[in-house]
């Protein structure tokens, strides 16, 4: 015992050591957002559901933000992040053992895999309910006040 912490060192992380990874992640965003924004911007579309009242007038209409190439941004967004937080969660794992007197790392573990769990069952939910408007919003807020519940609760 006294070999292995003899091995050991005290390291103080910087706030220099937390910029880096948050600028990188930051632009990596913002500039496929940008991309996308410039490229193929979403334009509100309002379409006709189907069926008429007596007088052959649209009963029903429903309208999104649409946008013709919406699939390589999501997937970029989604790989750029989700390989972030499977990092975050790799770290978290690593620093498991450290002494809970002098870090945190038990509660942001426990974020972290709540948010990759949030991701992992709601992103399914969401592919299938995309056609339904009601169930999408409701799936969505849900998804929302999930990921920042486990944010706050744990930190």
């Amino acid at each position: 015992l006294d070999k292995a912490q003899a091995h050991t060192k005290m390291i103080q992380v910087q706030a220099k050591d937390v910029m880096a990874p948050l600028v990188i992640l930051l632009g990596c965003n913002f500039i496929v957002l940008t991309c996308w924004t410039v490229m193929d911007p979403l334009t509100y579309t309002r379409l006709e559901l189907e069926g008429t009242d007596y007088w052959n007038r649209v009963i029903a209409t429903t309208g999104r933000c649409r946008s013709d190439q919406v699939e390589p941004y999501i997937i970029l967004l989604v790989t750029i992040n989700f390989v972030a937080l499977c990092l975050a969660c790799w770290q978290a794992f690593r620093a498991r053992d450290i002494d809970s007197n002098f870090s945190e790392t038990r509660f942001i573990g426990f974020s972290l895999a709540s948010i990759l769990q949030t991701f992992l069952s709601g992103i399914p939910i969401i592919a299938v309910v995309r056609d339904l408007p009601d169930a999408l919003y409701l799936i969505t807020t849900f998804m929302i006040f999930v990921l920042t519940l486990v944010i706050l609760m744990f930190i």
